[in-house]
């Protein structure tokens, strides 16, 4: 495709609300407003991109080559397509501490990465260098009614019922976020949280107060609200401007 063509096929996204661009020197990055559209048009998106896949559209030979900066959204069965590029990034960035994951748990984890794939309203985000992967943040809308399960269950004792459901109320949970250490300072982070919270009035997750990435969260505007000591794991929480609560 030319470059005008592309050029012009991007205005027309991002005058019809479609995307969002914000432009960083000489780079633009261009993410699509997922969840505003599947709220103003619930199921629109699902619909016309599996139409696409039913006609081919957009098939190519061999992985898809992303250009430096671009954050590439992901559906379930699309992440699970690339889980042994993930698990390996996983690996990467979770063998040392504090976090100290176990070969059992890499061993694990593409299954659990399978499971989280199916819940509803799963998404994913990844950047890459070329071919290579450097960053994954997936997530999902906490549900309404919190189910059955460890990480909701502590929460509820550790922080109380009525402060979990305002913190959850309309909130996408970010069950992971990881980058290459050897790709880290790069904003590479930053691009992936902030596609991921996009268009949500709140967003929440957990980390570990010694982690790195705990400093990373508070500079971007993610708060504190309580703790899981037994998972020696901290809550944060993110407000946007929409937020009314």
């Amino acid at each position: 495709m030319a470059r005008s063509t592309l050029s012009h096929h991007l205005k027309v996204l991002r005058d019809a609300g479609v995307t969002r661009t914000r432009q960083e020197g000489t780079r633009c990055y261009v993410v699509l407003r997922r969840a505003d559209l599947d709220r103003r048009f619930p199921g629109l998106l699902d619909a016309v991109l599996t139409a696409a896949d039913g006609e081919g559209v957009g098939d190519q030979v061999g992985s898809p080559v992303v250009d430096n900066g671009a954050v590439e959204r992901l559906d379930g069965p699309g992440c699970v397509a690339i889980s042994d590029e993930i698990a390996r990034l996983y690996r990467r960035c979770f063998a040392d501490p504090p976090w100290y994951e176990t070969e059992d748990d890499f061993a694990a984890f593409p299954a659990k990465l399978a499971r989280d794939a199916g819940r509803p309203g799963f998404a994913a985000w990844a950047e890459r260098d070329g071919r290579e992967l450097l960053g994954v943040c997936f997530g999902w809308p906490t549900p309404a009614d919190l189910p059955a399960g460890r990480i909701y269950e502590e929460l509820q004792r550790s922080c109380g019922p009525e402060a979990v459901a305002r913190m959850t109320r309309d909130a996408f949970e970010v069950v992971e976020l990881f980058v290459d250490p050897a790709a880290q300072g790069r904003g590479i982070g930053r691009r992936l949280l902030e596609a991921a919270v996009d268009g949500w009035p709140r967003a929440w997750l957990l980390t570990s107060p010694r982690a790195p990435a705990a400093r990373f969260y508070r500079s971007l505007g993610w708060r504190r609200v309580g703790a899981l000591p037994e998972r020696a794991l901290e809550v944060l929480v993110l407000r946007t401007g929409g937020d009314p609560a």
